[in-house]
């Protein structure tokens, strides 16, 4: 079962629950050894988060306000919302960088270095009938920093002609009540959302990113904002069935190209994941499955 990079905590003195995002800093530049960042190198663990566009009906049916949402978003202020470079980094595709699909300086919408390009969604906008910009709900989880980054998405789309209505929603109702349901996306209860999406592997994982939240929308799927490509589906099959690895990563490759020539999500940027210990802990080694110490290998000094 694929993961989504929330929930979040109040509290980190526990074992299972995740240093909250505005304590990172004080964290980082102290050198605090208690703080675990994973995984090492130039690697990242989740998409989180990424834009979801309702287009089973309203306004991001259309092409060009999908564009415009991929130009509007200042990627970079979401970055030190969830704790700095350190801890993310902007993105520009939904492929994680290091697994097979992952296209390297990719951009098919040019923002200014992660800052937004408002100008040039404002004229997308127009040219799709909304010259006087364009009213849309978000749907977010009130656990933090969900709302603070439900606020900066707000704030820099609405320099892009986007007025944007913030819909908080409970961390439990967002996925079991509206992202797992489409008929709330198709009567227009969400316009836009705001998930996150962790791989059950990395490598060659085209089948746990690009397949669900790209292909076979429906109750219970993945592809919470309908997007529905024949290209792309296309594109998947031939990766599936490919008689070799090089074959299925052109494929999936292809694939991630095409998601992004169609606007089919705003992805916004990849997340390391923070893991805080006690002193005692030693031999803190990150472990993907359970995105914290590896329980195999700590054991307690004093």
């Amino acid at each position: 079962m694929n993961r989504t990079p929330r929930p979040r905590a109040n509290t980190w003195t526990g074992w299972d629950v995740q240093v909250p995002p505005q304590d990172l800093p004080r964290l980082i530049s102290s050198e605090d050894k208690r703080l675990l960042i994973g995984p090492l190198g130039p690697y990242y663990v989740a998409l989180n988060v990424y834009l979801d566009l309702n287009q089973f009906t309203g306004p991001f049916k259309n092409k060009l306000v999908r564009e415009a949402a991929n130009y509007a978003v200042d990627k970079n202020a979401i970055v030190r919302i969830e704790g700095g470079p350190r801890i993310a980094a902007a993105t520009n595709q939904m492929v994680l960088p290091g697994n097979v699909g992952y296209i390297p300086h990719f951009n098919l919408y040019p923002n200014n270095n992660g800052k937004g390009d408002p100008a040039r969604a404002k004229k997308l906008l127009a040219q799709a009938g909304y010259p006087s910009g364009l009213d849309v709900k978000l749907i977010y989880q009130t656990n933090d920093p969900t709302p603070r980054i439900a606020q900066s998405l707000q704030s820099s789309m609405a320099k892009a002609g986007f007025r944007v209505k913030l819909v908080p929603v409970t961390q439990a109702d967002f996925y079991g009540k509206y992202m797992f349901d489409p008929t709330t996306a198709q009567r227009g209860v969400w316009d836009l959302s705001t998930p996150g999406w962790i791989p059950d592997w990395f490598g060659n994982n085209g089948r746990s990113v690009i397949q669900p939240l790209f292909t076979d929308p429906g109750p219970g799927s993945s592809d919470f904002g309908g997007y529905n490509s024949p290209i792309t589906s296309n594109l998947v099959r031939q990766a599936l069935t490919a008689p070799t690895q090089a074959k299925a990563a052109a494929s999936w490759t292809a694939a991630n190209r095409q998601i992004m020539k169609d606007a089919g999500a705003v992805p916004i940027l990849v997340q390391k994941w923070p893991v805080y210990h006690s002193s005692k802990v030693q031999n803190c080694t990150w472990w993907f499955f359970d995105l914290s110490c590896d329980p195999t290998n700590v054991w307690l000094n004093g």
